[in-house]
């Protein structure tokens, strides 16, 4: 994973990273990850950005398009393999909230 706030010793390549807009409890937050980090990885970089209590297991990530809502998961598939893309809008949402 890669934050916006950090660099890569790998220097991954920029095109091919997924940035995004998460949404929390505690307003926004941008994150870039590649296209291989886990729905569990951009939970706990949230969690832990935003200092989100009850932990990761507590909440759940939802991709926003337009009015409609989908719930990512499993938590342990990729950011790719569910469709995510750069310019995407998530929601962390804690688990049962209703979103």
């Amino acid at each position: 994973m890669v934050n916006a706030n950090e660099g890569s010793a790998t220097a991954p390549d920029k095109d091919k990273q997924i940035n995004v807009v998460i949404g929390t409890p505690k307003g926004t937050l941008p994150g870039r990850f590649e296209p291989t980090d886990s729905i569990a990885n951009v939970i706990d970089y949230a969690v832990e950005q935003k200092q989100l209590g009850g932990g990761a297991d507590a909440f759940e990530l939802y991709l926003r398009n337009g009015d409609d809502k989908q719930l990512l998961t499993p938590v342990t598939a990729t950011l790719a393999s569910l469709g995510v893309k750069s310019g995407d809008k998530l929601i962390l949402a804690a688990h049962g909230s209703g979103v």
